[in-house]
């Protein structure tokens, strides 16, 4: 058996009796499930090119694939809110010019931010027939750089190679900054560029950071907070509640979501993010540097988001829904490419990536 260990939380599946929204899912909808349209939403910096391996093989036997190109390449450094109008707006013109070929609904995949980007895109859109959703190393809850050995590497390239590309020098200086000071000093710098009000919602790159002093980051109404539906609403604000209520109930429109990850991922930290844990939070910025040894990664059903159900996950776990995959030795970008991460030290192929765990997700995505 492939070690993708399909965690299928509160209701166990399998492929030949799967669950549909509470429903035994009987052998023709299964069939429906393998033969739904996909749209396909790229990562940072990226374009819809890039999913020419996914589009080869799934166009080979017939499937329907549109790889999405609203926002590529530097447009794709802009802040999330205006990317998730944008890819809207490109889906219901695809979808309105063809509508019988949409007419049992469709899937969507995400690689990356990409992949957050989809789940906010099926929070906010009203309208959406999205059946299954699938997340390819997506930092669902954020990135936080925390003290997992895998973390370090993650944060190198960030602080090295990919931080400089992205983030203007007048805004953060990375070559300030060495290896030595990995273990919260170069954390607790970024988290007041996190809190900084007048970057939130500014740079794409900074609607992914999560920062582990919780309280002051709802403050600033992040882009994360709003997708995790964890924002802040005063009690007068009445329409604040009916956006939350209405990304939740948009949200277990869906049939089914998997969620991708791999401990050898050299971009997500902490990689269970891609899982849906996160780190544990501090009560202030000092507590980062400080404190910084004491974190710890809480699994899905640890976290608030879970446990107060606030988007829709364990209403969706209840339902038979939530998969969560943790596949080894995949690096970040190998679900879509050959990729050898940037260390050097592991060299990962697409084609077997995709066999093994992404294929029979597509096939049959309302099954574990």
């Amino acid at each position: 058996m492939a070690r993708s260990v399909s965690l299928v939380v509160i209701l166990i599946v399998t492929i030949t009796s799967c669950v549909v929204s509470g429903a035994i899912q009987t052998s023709e909808q299964q069939l429906n499930g393998s033969k739904l349209p996909i749209f396909y939403f790229h990562g940072l910096a990226g374009a819809a090119t890039q999913a020419e391996n996914l589009r080869a093989n799934l166009t080979a036997e017939g499937r329907v694939f549109h790889a999405l190109t609203f926002c590529e390449n530097e447009c794709s450094l802009r802040p999330l809110r205006e990317q998730v109008q944008l890819a809207i707006t490109q889906i219901s013109s695809i979808v309105s010019q063809s509508k019988a070929t949409f007419a049992d609904g469709y899937m969507f995949v995400g690689i990356s931010q990409g992949a957050l980007l989809a789940r906010a895109v099926i929070e906010e859109w009203d309208d959406h027939n999205v059946r299954a959703f699938i997340s390819l190393a997506g930092p669902q809850n954020g990135l936080f750089y925390g003290p997992q050995a895998t973390d370090f590497t993650c944060l190198d390239i960030l602080a090295t190679i990919y931080g400089p590309q992205v983030i203007d020098a007048t805004l953060f200086n990375f070559s300030m900054y060495t290896s030595a000071d990995y273990s919260g000093k170069l954390q607790r710098a970024l988290n007041d560029l996190v809190l900084n009000p007048e970057l939130q919602n500014q740079y794409a790159v900074f609607d992914l950071l999560y920062s582990p002093v919780r309280e002051m980051w709802l403050a600033g109404n992040p882009f994360l907070a709003a997708a995790s539906n964890i924002n802040s609403c005063t009690p007068s604000d009445k329409d604040c509640a009916k956006a939350k209520q209405r990304r939740r109930s948009n949200f277990l429109k869906l049939h089914a979501a998997h969620f991708f990850g791999s401990p050898q991922d050299d971009f997500i930290a902490p990689w269970q993010s891609s899982i849906l844990g996160h780190y544990t939070d501090v009560g202030t910025t000092e507590q980062i540097e400080t404190s910084f040894s004491s974190f710890k990664v809480l699994t899905m059903q640890q976290t608030p988001e879970y446990k107060q159900d606030t988007y829709g996950l364990k209403t969706l776990a209840a339902r038979g829904g939530i998969f969560l995959h943790e596949a080894p030795n995949v690096g970040h970008s190998c679900w879509i490419h050959d990729y050898t991460t940037f260390d050097g030290k592991l060299d990962c192929k697409f084609q077997p990536v995709y066999d093994q765990y992404v294929y029979p997700v597509l096939r049959f995505p309302f099954c574990g």
